[in-house]
């Protein structure tokens, strides 16, 4: 069975996109994450995995913040092209990154993870998601696709698209399980800021909305 997952070849013209983002905008969502981890740290310094990291937009945010003092950072991907652009903006993560499929394999242990923009796009996200909760010790910020039906959607419309990929939703009642399996106490969901808290059409006949889920094991 063939792996279909966003990446550099499902739209190529994205690239142009992320190379744009990188260098002129802070996104909203990297604010908010930010922010919140801000609040709930402490003087210690903290193990932080960024899920899906693409061209380290994550890293860039905290960058801008002045947080980098407070963590150990790692970036993972599994698409090369996404790192190799992003090192050219950021050569100081040349060995704080991993070239890594998160359904198939676990990432280092972590105090706090963050995955925006790519759960949805997983062929197994069941075993993806695990890998992540049984990875991450404290807190994980999870921004995806929320609704009332948990959906699995592979979106292969030429006319969009360069390869086929999934573009999945999920319930919270899935998630709150998941947490629950791997000892996560507490849940907040949360608008999501960048989209407007708004249902969007995705493509044709695909209408998603994006939350931010933060969930916590105990006091960081």
């Amino acid at each position: 069975m063939k792996n279909y997952k966003q990446d550099s070849k499902t739209k190529k013209l994205d690239i142009e996109i992320y190379k744009s983002r990188i260098e002129r905008k802070n996104l909203i969502w990297v604010e908010k994450i930010t922010n919140s981890i801000k609040k709930k740290i402490s003087k210690k310094k903290y193990k932080i995995n960024d899920i899906g990291c693409n061209l380290f937009q994550f890293y860039k945010g905290l960058k801008k913040k002045k947080l980098l003092n407070k963590f150990s950072y790692f970036g993972y991907d599994h698409d090369r092209t996404y790192i190799q652009l992003g090192l050219k903006y950021f050569p100081e993560l040349r060995n704080r990154f991993k070239i890594l499929n998160i359904e198939k394999q676990t990432p280092r242990k972590t105090d706090i993870s963050v995955i925006s923009a790519t759960l949805e796009h997983f062929c197994d996200p069941d075993r993806g998601l695990n890998n992540i909760l049984k990875s991450t010790k404290k807190v994980i910020f999870i921004r995806s696709f929320f609704g009332r039906k948990k959906i699995k959607k592979l979106f292969k419309d030429k006319k969009y698209v360069d390869n086929p990929y999934y573009v999945n939703q999920f319930t919270f009642s899935w998630l709150k399980n998941k947490l629950k399996k791997y000892d996560f106490k507490e849940m907040t969901i949360v608008k999501d800021l960048a989209t407007k808290g708004k249902k969007r059409l995705i493509y044709p006949e695909i209408k998603r909305k994006f939350y931010i889920v933060i969930a916590q094991k105990d006091v960081v």
